[in-house]
């Protein structure tokens, strides 16, 4: 008896409905989980990567525009107008430090390059008085020297390292983006994969339940059951011993099987019977002859003998008669 034939059919049956849930429940939970990977991934790309890449090219425009600034500075002739300047080249510094402060933030393995940019920032933002109060002096010459030998090394350099650190920034984000890219790929053929496989394995499961646990046994118990219209009941019937309804099938055909060889017996008996009562009348009719034969013989016997005994009696008194007249 297979491990199969100890279920029940409709235990077979939610068997193969209860492996598609699990694998369906599978997938769903691993295609969860890949979503919400990928997802704080992306989420982390933009809140982090993203933002910093919108960062680094506003903070080299605002170092040119200081630059600008600075020449503006030097260039205008009304004092209120330089003033104005002063407080726009302020609020350039102030807002170069929040843009640094804000990528240190968002890409900490920068934090050293952005400190460098941090500390020349600090440098330039310290030359700005001097500058201003030559200028405002009537200077002219000697603001363009601070700005020509002092502040210009150091705009060179900003421009320089915050150029190479949009570039930088450009390429991370790139790779960042073909990295997530490439999960969220894997991620689809892997959901792919396991999904096609656990519908395979279920789908494998359920022909081999359909098969060995369901059509092969109805297959060999319908085979016996037309061994047995043909009226042949000596056979094992298939089944037997079966805890699912194939063995209760199979206990009910062995029922007509055990029936239909006890009136199989019985119609023997009948036709020995009858052969044997045929024969017993044969033997009776042989008797009857034979006792009829041997009556008939002993009557014919006795009136031979009889008419014998008168042949000779006649025979004497012919002789007697005979030697009378003599």
């Amino acid at each position: 008896m297979s491990f199969l034939s100890r279920f029940r059919i409709v235990t077979k049956i939610m068997a193969i409905i209860a492996l598609m849930g699990v694998v369906m429940i599978g997938g769903i939970w691993f295609t969860s989980n890949r979503i919400l990977f990928t997802d704080h991934a992306y989420s982390k790309f933009l809140e982090n990567d993203a933002q910093a890449w919108v960062l680094a090219p506003r903070l080299a425009r605002n170092i040119y525009q200081t630059r600008y600034l600075m020449l503006r500075l030097i260039a205008e002739p009304d004092v209120e107008e330089m003033r104005k300047v002063e407080k726009e080249i302020t609020s350039a510094f102030e807002e170069n430090a929040k843009f640094t402060k804000r990528l240190k933030e968002l890409t900490p393995a920068e934090a050293t390059r952005i400190g460098v940019l941090i500390s020349d920032a600090h440098k330039l933002q310290q030359l700005v008085a001097p500058m201003l109060k030559v200028a405002l002096a009537g200077q002219k010459e000697e603001a363009q020297n601070i700005l020509r030998n002092q502040m210009r090394p150091l705009f060179d350099e900003l421009a320089r390292n915050s150029t190479a650190l949009r570039n930088d920034l450009d390429k991370s984000i790139q790779k960042g983006s073909d990295q997530l890219t490439e999960e969220t790929n894997a991620t689809v053929r892997l959901v792919v994969i396991l999904m096609g496989a656990g519908l395979l394995l279920g789908i494998g499961f359920a022909i081999i339940i359909a098969i060995l646990g369901i059509a092969r046994p109805i297959g060999s118990l319908g085979a016996c059951m037309e061994v047995l219209a043909k009226g042949k009941y000596d056979l094992d019937v298939a089944g037997l011993g079966r805890k699912d309804e194939v063995g209760q099938m199979a206990s009910t055909v062995e029922v007509f099987r055990k029936n239909g060889l006890e009136v199989e017996r019985i119609r023997v008996e009948q036709i020995e019977a009858e052969k044997r009562a045929v024969e017993q009348r044969k033997a009776d009719m042989r008797r009857l002859a034979n006792e009829f034969e041997s009556a008939v013989g002993g009557i014919i016997g006795t009136v031979s003998s009889a008419s014998t005994e008168l042949e000779a009696a006649a025979t004497t008194l012919t002789k007697t008669a005979e030697t009378t007249q003599q």
